[in-house]
């Protein structure tokens, strides 16, 4: 086909078809564009919110944390005191249990020097 034997109406459409390829062209590039800029701001938002769930999970462990390490000082606490009053009562009973043993003792003693008195 020789160009130049086209007749105005001829180019007049050969242009307008053109000009409608290229206008769908750039339609179909600035979908594109919208698109992936309307994509990577979902990405970035979802981003966004994971992050700030991750944060928000962090938060509630720390304070988890901070309550589960003073329960386990009341524990250690608890645990000393009982361990001081465990401590002071079995002293108390060895205590006891040292002066029972000297009074029976000395008790059998005295049955001893009472039985050999009986005994002429």
């Amino acid at each position: 086909m020789d160009w130049t034997q086209l007749k105005p109406n001829e180019i007049a459409s050969l242009l307008g078809g053109l000009a409608g390829v290229a206008a769908l062209g750039f339609r179909l590039i600035e979908v594109w564009r919208a698109t992936h800029v309307a994509q990577q701001g979902n990405v970035l938002g979802a981003w966004n919110d994971l992050c700030e769930r991750l944060q928000a999970q962090i938060t509630a462990n720390e304070q988890r944390l901070a309550t589960l390490r003073a329960e386990l000082q009341e524990i250690k606490r608890q645990h000393e005191a009982d361990r001081e009053a465990w401590h002071r009562k079995r002293a108390e009973m060895e205590r006891r249990i040292h002066e029972l043993e000297n009074e029976n003792a000395k008790l059998r003693e005295r049955l001893d020097e009472m039985q050999q008195r009986r005994t002429p």
